[in-house]
């Protein structure tokens, strides 16, 4: 069963762990604590499983959070569409991830507690694709469905890369 790894960023309180709960578990949950440094939670659907860093959102654990972040398959950004700070605030947390040794190629924004109905605004972060964290399950499916592809294609580009010399003139 193949595992892929994914790091969710934010600012406190924007919903990282209750999307990630919600989509485990299958039903909302309330009263949820704040989490403490970085957890470790894990999405099954049918042949995958996702194993998601669910990090805090605070400014006291940020130094832990390359550690989790590198080599993951994407970073996910999740912002609360009440508090347009937390939507601002992306950019620090993307400068973050783009500043490791092996970020993440894929990076995905998660629009949390969005009124029916609402357009988000996103401008300034035209260059992510934004999901509505409405649907905590349709999120984790699109994740995997994006990392997979993205995989496919750079196992095709590994193995034609690897059927010429270490010169190139084979």
């Amino acid at each position: 069963m193949p595992r892929l790894k994914v790091i969710f960023l934010g600012d406190q309180q924007v919903g990282k762990t209750t999307l990630l709960k919600h989509a485990i578990e299958g039903v909302p949950r309330a009263n949820i604590q704040p989490t403490v440094g970085v957890d470790n939670l894990f999405y099954r659907s049918d042949d995958v499983t996702l194993q998601c860093w669910d990090t805090s959102g605070s400014n006291r654990f940020i130094k832990v959070i390359p550690f989790f972040a590198r080599d993951c398959d994407m970073a996910v950004y999740v912002f609360d569409a009440r508090r347009p700070q937390t939507l601002q605030n992306v950019q620090k947390w993307y400068d973050l991830v783009l500043s490791l040794e092996c970020p993440p190629r894929l990076h995905l924004l998660v629009a949390n507690f969005v009124s029916e109905g609402e357009r988000v605004a996103t401008d300034g972060f035209e260059k992510f694709e934004v999901l509505d964290g409405r649907n905590p399950r349709d999120v984790m499916e699109e994740i995997i469905m994006k990392i997979c592809t993205h995989r496919e294609t750079f196992d095709i580009e590994m193995k034609q890369t690897r059927q010429q010399c270490c010169f190139g003139v084979c």
